[in-house]
């Protein structure tokens, strides 16, 4: 069973494509013109289509607003996972998400804050006794 898309549910892929550039262009026009100055007619001009068109996948400007804002969350999301599994992990794996990543993190961190206890380096018992 085909997997459907959060966009446009219930669509064909055809149509879910369609919203999708409704959504790239929506966001274009608002980008520049802000959401107070965008009308239908300027975003169905910039995706190429139909101004009534747009109304067969959105109800509302309000409503596209909200697909606009729900993808730039999505995309944010996914970068910040990736950049935080390159920066912090050291690499990224596809295979696997950051929080299950870090699973074995803690007890790493444990162990070597139980070694730091246990082997007291000799100059730190120095510069305590200077102080």
């Amino acid at each position: 069973m085909p997997e459907k898309s959060p966009l446009a549910p219930g669509l064909s892929p055809s149509a879910q494509q369609r919203a999708q550039q409704i959504v790239d262009a929506a966001a274009k026009v608002m980008a520049r013109k802000g959401y107070g100055g965008t009308t239908m007619k300027d975003i169905a001009a910039e995706a190429g289509i139909a101004p009534g068109l747009i109304h067969y996948y959105f109800d509302s400007k309000e409503d596209l607003l909200l697909a606009v804002t729900n993808g730039l969350c999505v995309q944010m999301l996914a970068d910040s996972e990736q950049a935080f599994a390159v920066f912090v992990l050291g690499t990224f794996d596809h295979g696997r998400t950051p929080s299950t990543r870090l699973n074995p993190v803690p007890d790493d961190l444990v162990v070597r804050r139980r070694f730091r206890r246990t082997h007291q380096c000799p100059r730190q018992a120095a510069c305590r006794e200077r102080a």
